[in-house]
């Protein structure tokens, strides 16, 4: 009878989604490294503040008080670095925002100088503009910048606020007031639409490519940096509420991630993350700016099933659904619908001893697990992916099993 009934439940499972076969997964973002300490040593950082992503994919940061910018590969190998304290070519006072053009060059936001500096790829210096002042081409506390695909120059010119644009050489274009309050980020998309974190006035605003106000959002908790994915979906650092959120193009909330650390520096924790960047395989590189380190994460879809098809006497199956490290009970409760191609990072334990398995890029999400006699968790990918409804028939065939044992 036992047996009867879970079958039941699984047919009852597998008729629900067939009526809601389009139903999708939700992402997460998942802690996957970080790198740097306290310290004016190479690697090590005194406040971190900008992150961009050069033509290469290496990770380019701004130090607001080791006055300098340094360089490492995309897994947080240091490369160079340079600049020094002061206020001649080539130096700073608390530098700031950081961007790249498609040609390498690399322009800095001096904001304790009241300028914006431009190098080559090579680091070499090239020229720089900017005074301190109110008119046309000054600045008052000059921190985030980014660049379009005609390689013009947005700088959020904070105490003034407003958004400055300048072509590549410096020369003053446009200006922006747009109601701001403190504005510390900017980024703009393939089409010319600008997003501006409005910090002081804890909202995410929007404008044409001719300047037009279009949209606007809440993002609580002191919106700092900003970023566009290749979807142009709109990445903020909340540099008070300490986590990262994500919204589409139009302002919708899709997910966010991280919560106070309050003095662990744990993985996936801050203490005011402020600089945020990503690069073309969609990682995201986070300045920790309290805890003098950059975070790296990855995108996240949580699969939808295990199936066990031998189960050794005396073992135990576990699943670490957010790769925390933690060991928890299996359940289909915390499981999403949708078939996709996603990189998944699953931890699956089997008493005594556990086994990690990761699961490469672009597989079906719905991944089998065989636990074999001798107590190896092996996964098991289809070569083409397969409906969702597929997963919750199997669903009473698992419970069964598992009750049995």
């Amino acid at each position: 009878m036992r047996y009867v009934r879970f079958v039941r439940i699984g047919l009852v499972f597998l008729f629900i989604l067939i009526l809601v076969p389009n139903v999708q997964a939700s992402e997460k973002y998942i802690f996957t490294g970080q790198w740097g300490t306290s310290g004016p040593g190479n690697g090590q950082f005194n406040r971190p503040e900008g992150v961009a992503v050069d033509n290469s994919g290496n990770i380019l940061v701004t130090e607001t008080y080791n006055a300098r910018v340094q360089k490492f590969d995309s897994s947080g190998t240091y490369l160079n670095q340079w600049g020094s304290q002061g206020n001649n070519d080539g130096q700073f006072t608390n530098p700031m925002g950081i961007a790249v053009d498609k040609l390498g060059n690399i322009y800095v936001t001096d904001a304790g100088n009241n300028r914006v500096q431009k190098f080559d790829s090579s680091t070499t210096y090239l020229t720089q503009w900017g005074s301190s002042g109110s008119g046309d081409g000054q600045f008052n506390l000059p921190v985030g910048i980014t660049v379009d695909l005609s390689d013009n120059i947005y700088v959020a010119d904070v105490l003034n606020n407003r958004i400055q644009k300048f072509n590549s050489y410096g020369i003053f274009l446009a200006k922006y007031s747009g109601g701001f309050r403190a504005p510390t980020g900017v980024a703009v998309d393939d089409s010319g639409n600008m997003y501006v974190s409005d910090t002081n006035n804890d909202k995410i605003k929007k404008f044409d490519s001719a300047g037009t106000y279009v949209t606007q959002w809440d993002s609580t908790g002191g919106p700092w940096g900003i970023a566009l994915d290749g979807s142009d979906n709109v990445f903020v650092t909340d540099a008070n509420s300490m986590h990262i959120q994500k919204f589409d193009p139009n302002g919708n909330f899709l997910t966010q991630w991280g919560d106070h650390d309050w003095g662990t520096k744990a993985p996936g924790l801050f203490n005011s993350p402020v600089g945020i960047a990503i690069d073309s395989s969609g990682f995201v590189y986070v300045s920790d700016y309290g805890n003098n380190r950059i975070q790296k994460f990855s995108k996240f879809f949580i699969p939808q099933s295990l199936v066990v098809t031998s189960y050794p006497p005396g073992a135990e199956i576990w699943i670490d659904s957010k790769n925390t490290g933690q060991k928890t009970p299996f359940t289909f409760r915390s499981f999403e619908l949708g078939t996709h191609e996603v990189v998944v990072k699953l931890k699956c334990y089997i008493t005594p001893d556990p086994t990690i398995v990761n699961v490469l890029p672009k597989l079906e999400a719905t991944t089998n697990f065989i636990l074999t006699s001798d107590g190896t968790c092996i996964p098991e990918f289809p070569s083409t992916g397969f409906p969702v409804i597929m997963v919750f028939g199997v669903l009473g065939a698992v419970l069964f099993m598992r009750r049995r044992i």
